[in-house]
């Protein structure tokens, strides 16, 4: 019994050492934290980044990524079947308009052109007998036309005489009927001489209708293939520098094949995309500011991809300053989408104080103190921040990242 007492006079001996080591440790780490908050520290002006407050304007602004790319690059493709027998440039080199880049084989484009200017000549012949017909045949109609209207003249004329003789005792009706069936007949023969000389007529006019479209068509196929022998000479449409061509000489190649790439580097464009949480905000004709190192350069979205990829927005960018000697193929840059500009408004630099809050704490220095003061932030960007309530225009507030002084009201500032 006594030994159970013991034991348990122990066990609350142990309890209430326990309890006085807690409330000591309390005590101190209270103590510790009030001395700290009492003790005011030292910081050197030179040591942290301090800001003006001015009156300017301000563009809210999202991040997105870009990548720089030549504004126009075109793939220039075979004209014909051939292969390549030439190659004058290679990746990477300068080219001016009108500079052969490579030469495809055209021989057989000239084989084709030769025996397309022959056959024409040979159709040309042909063509011209068939006219010389033609026309021979209608003035032939045209002659008998004439000679049977003067026999239509003569058997009128007999007809005439028949009836006047008839009545005069001299003729008999017998006479009348013979000329009157003369001249229908004759008067037939004219009909059908008639049509026979417009159809021939129409003959030739199909006929050289149909000469017409053929000499039409041979024509646009012979252009066709001097178009395609200039072309075998693949030249420079502008200044420009060749990206990608084909150098294996000698290699088949067939009609629209990709042969050569060829990019303008005097003036770019930016493709660029952003987290579809921002899609809303990124709208063709909104402006943007392109940072490029330290420098900025304006631009205007052009172009918004209406499908998602990998949870991001493509959009394309054309640069205000599209020949800005910072600017060269693959560059990665950041992009600031403008979603809305305020004038007029109170504005620090960006700065380590700024944690993207609307309510924020901060330090503005009096004198040799900087004072512990409550801020309200409005719109920002990568170099300053709006602040809405908290300043006056011309405090001095240090936009370092200060969070492990904020237990403080003030700290003293050392030149």
């Amino acid at each position: 019994m006594d030994k159970q007492i013991a034991s348990k006079d122990i066990r609350n001996r142990q309890l209430k050492k326990n309890r006085g080591l807690i409330v000591l440790a309390i005590a101190i780490v209270s103590i510790f934290f009030l001395f700290r908050a009492t003790l005011k520290p030292k910081v050197k002006k030179s040591d942290v980044r301090i800001s003006i407050a001015e009156i300017g304007s301000i563009e809210a602004t999202i991040s997105a990524r870009g990548t720089v790319e030549p504004s126009l690059e075109v793939v220039i493709n075979s004209s014909i079947d051939s292969k390549i027998i030439d190659v004058f440039y290679r990746t990477g080199e300068a080219i001016k308009k009108g500079d052969s880049i490579l030469l495809l084989d055209k021989q057989n484009i000239l084989n084709e052109y030769a025996k397309l200017l022959e056959n024409m000549q040979i159709k040309t012949n042909d063509t011209e007998k068939r006219q010389l017909e033609l026309t021979r045949t209608l003035s032939e109609l045209k002659t008998n036309k004439e000679i049977e209207e003067l026999s239509i003249k003569d058997l009128e004329s007999d007809l005439k005489e028949a009836k006047i003789l008839e009545e005069m005792g001299g003729g008999t009706k017998e006479a009348i009927k013979q000329a009157e069936l003369s001249l229908k007949v004759a008067k037939i023969k004219y009909t059908q001489l008639l049509k026979k000389i417009r159809q021939q007529e129409s003959n030739i006019s199909i006929e050289r209708e149909n000469i017409r479209i053929e000499a039409s068509i041979a024509d646009k196929k012979l252009k066709s293939l001097e178009q395609q022998i200039e072309l075998a000479d693949v030249k420079a449409d502008f200044d420009g520098v060749v990206t990608w061509i084909n150098e294996d000489i000698g290699k088949r190649v067939g009609k629209e094949e990709a042969i050569a790439k060829l990019a303008d580097l005097s003036r770019y464009k930016i493709n660029c995309n952003i987290s579809d949480s921002h899609s809303e905000k990124v709208r063709v004709g909104g402006e943007v500011i392109v940072r490029v190192n330290d420098n900025k350069i304006k631009g205007i979205i052009n172009q918004v991809s209406p499908s998602l990829t990998q949870g991001q927005v493509n959009f394309s960018v054309t640069i205000n300053d599209s020949q800005n000697d910072l600017l060269r193929p693959n560059l990665e840059v950041d992009i600031y989408v403008i979603t809305s500009f305020k004038d007029q408004a109170i504005i620090v630099k960006n700065g380590g104080f700024f944690n993207g809050s609307k309510n924020i704490t901060a330090f503005v220095i009096k004198g040799d103190k900087a004072k512990r003061i409550k801020l309200t932030t409005g719109l920002n960007n990568f170099e300053y921040v709006e602040i809405t309530d908290g300043l006056s225009e011309g405090d001095e507030i240090i936009i370092s990242d200060m969070t492990n002084e904020l237990v403080h009201e003030e700290i003293s500032i050392l030149e």
